[in-house]
């Protein structure tokens, strides 16, 4: 019976079972014929007994002698495929995070430390073969129940952000921001991970960068600002309706939103307004919120207490620094929605309460704001409160684009040139006049700072030339350039059209874009094209010019009956 009952046990075992009797293969249940798919030998048995793991198709086996004595062998076949696919899984997992620049530290049920990665090594200045094994309050200065692994671990909730302060065992200063998760296995918690993200140098740079700040503002009151009005360039509508609506606002204490894309100058209407505001004699804060870590901005702009985080210290924030002078708050759509909502609540309020405490503070200071695209997309893409934009929108200056007042193009250009002539020792006259309509058809995507980083590239590039004509620009705007001309050129580049038909076509697209850049306002018009209002008159009739005469992508129109 009970050896019936020990033969159906080894024909149903799950591994496989072999039986060798004097050198010779005698049995093999099942299992182990389907492993070896009936191509059983007691030689090569034998050979690989003497192997930590052996490959049939796409399974890892390993063979164990469970009974070895004289003439008789019984070997156990085991399928070890997921013991394999798991270590080479380890290999992936041992390399990446070691390798990765956020530090990992992994705590068991009991609180002892399972995993600790290089990158917590050159973060804390500790050794892994240090702190493995043991608990958190053997290796920190902090009590086991407090540690946030430990917190963890006995709630089942996630702690993210923490703000951490510290210093190593060397006396080094650390900034760290952790997050911590708990590990489930089967509906149970069965450690916890904590992943950080070293801040050090971003907070020696954030701290440099408020005393360098803190030091203009001492000498704000006797040394104004580099911009005001005057230097803004331009005389073309658009401009002059940004300036003069910047100049009203000026005088009031309204927050104000200014909208334009990259390189339309916000920085320089922002610092004019101020200069020409009573506050010109008070600190004037420029933050640029796209460049500040998520996770340092509330404290860098509300400030902190001693105690709200590890190693938090009593500051003042950039809001109490700016006192009765300007906030700027560049890109406020790159601010992230949780700290527009704090900032919300400050401009209505008029205080500030300091992270981690409990007192609020008056605060005297105007905001302005810049965004780089419409308020309607950045509301759209969740990227600006509507609430904020309401209250900073109130007084909103749009600044016009350079494609879109290209009549100042060669005012921008006298100004650059001469601007760089005086800084390089350069007497350069001015552009060719080919490069000159190329400027005028080219769309200018980083509009007036990329002009004059473009005539500024040109002017290094040979500083002994009366004008600066195509093939001095940089490289890589060389090709582009030129392909413009090629575009500009081609239509009449091979054609037997007769020259009076040339111009002709070029006199009437000129006419065309003109009216389209003026919105068909004749005065301005003609005063562009540097004629005569009756001579503007007199080439709308020649070509036949009519309401809904198109201009490319656009519908401009010119009717002479109008009073324009």
């Amino acid at each position: 019976m009970e050896k019936s009952l020990l033969s159906s046990i080894i024909q149903k075992s799950s591994n496989g079972i072999i039986v060798i009797e004097n050198g010779k293969v005698e049995y093999a249940n099942p299992e182990a014929d389907r492993i070896f798919q009936g191509k059983l030998n007691s030689q090569s048995i034998e050979e690989k007994l003497k192997l930590d793991s052996f490959k049939i198709g796409d399974s890892h086996y390993r063979l164990k002698a469970m009974v070895k004595e004289v003439g008789l062998e019984v070997i156990e076949v085991m399928d070890i495929t997921s013991t394999i696919e798991l270590e080479d899984k380890n290999c992936f997992y041992d390399v990446m995070l070691d390798n990765i620049s956020n530090g990992v530290i992994m705590s068991d049920e009991s609180g002892h430390i399972i995993e600790y990665n290089k990158s917590n090594e050159e973060f804390e200045g500790l050794k892994r073969k240090d702190v493995l094994g043991k608990k958190s309050d053997e290796v920190y200065d902090v009590d086991l129940e407090d540690s946030q692994l430990r917190k963890v671990t006995k709630s089942g909730k996630e702690l993210l952000d923490c703000n951490t302060k510290y210093n190593t065992i060397e006396g080094n200063e650390r900034v760290l921001v952790c997050s911590y998760f708990p590990v489930y296995k089967d509906s149970k918690v069965i450690g916890a991970c904590g992943i950080s993200e070293n801040l050090t140098k971003v907070q020696k740079l954030l701290d440099r960068t408020l005393e360098l700040q803190n030091e203009l503002i001492k000498s704000s009151k006797t040394e104004q600002l580099k911009y005001s009005f005057e230097n803004i360039i331009g005389e073309s509508p658009e401009i002059k309706k940004s300036v003069e609506e910047s100049i009203r606002a000026s005088i009031f204490d309204s927050p104000i939103l200014v909208v334009g894309d990259t390189g339309t100058g916000k920085e320089l209407f922002v610092q004019s307004i101020h200069n020409n505001s009573k506050r010109a004699g008070e600190p004037f804060i420029p933050i640029n919120c796209a460049a500040i870590p998520e996770n340092l901005m509330e404290s860098l702009l509300f400030g902190t207490v001693k105690g709200a985080f590890t190693g938090a210290e009593n500051k003042a924030g950039l809001i109490e620094q700016a006192g009765s002078g300007t906030l700027y708050l560049d890109e406020l759509n790159s601010m992230p929605i949780n700290i527009q909502a704090k900032l919300l609540r400050v401009i209505q309020e008029q205080t500030v309460r300091r992270v981690g405490g409990k007192d609020t503070k008056k605060v005297r200071c105007r905001y302005i704001a810049s965004i780089n695209d419409s308020p309607e997309s950045c509301i759209e893409n969740n990227r600006l409160r509507d609430d904020l934009f309401y209250r900073l929108g109130a007084i909103t200056i749009e600044l016009p684009r350079l494609i879109d007042r290209k009549g100042d193009i060669p005012v921008l250009i006298e100004h650059f040139i001469g601007q760089f002539n005086r800084k390089y020792n350069c007497n350069i006259k001015g552009v060719s006049v080919e490069l000159l309509e190329i400027f005028n058809e080219y769309n200018w995507p980083g509009n007036v700072r990329e002009l004059q980083y473009v005539l500024e590239g040109s002017m290094c590039m040979d500083r002994d030339i009366d004008e600066i004509g195509i093939k001095h620009l940089p490289n890589y705007l060389y090709k582009k350039f030129s392909d413009l001309k090629l575009r500009s050129i081609g239509r009449f580049g091979n054609t037997d059209m007769h020259l009076n038909n040339i111009l002709e076509t070029v006199e009437r697209e000129t006419v065309l874009k003109c009216l389209a850049n003026n919105e068909g306002n004749l005065n301005r018009t003609a005063k562009a094209l540097g004629i005569s209002r009756q001579n503007l008159h007199y080439r709308i009739r020649k070509h036949g010019l009519k309401k809904s005469t198109r201009y490319g992508s656009f519908e401009y129109y010119a009717d002479i009956d109008d009073d324009q």
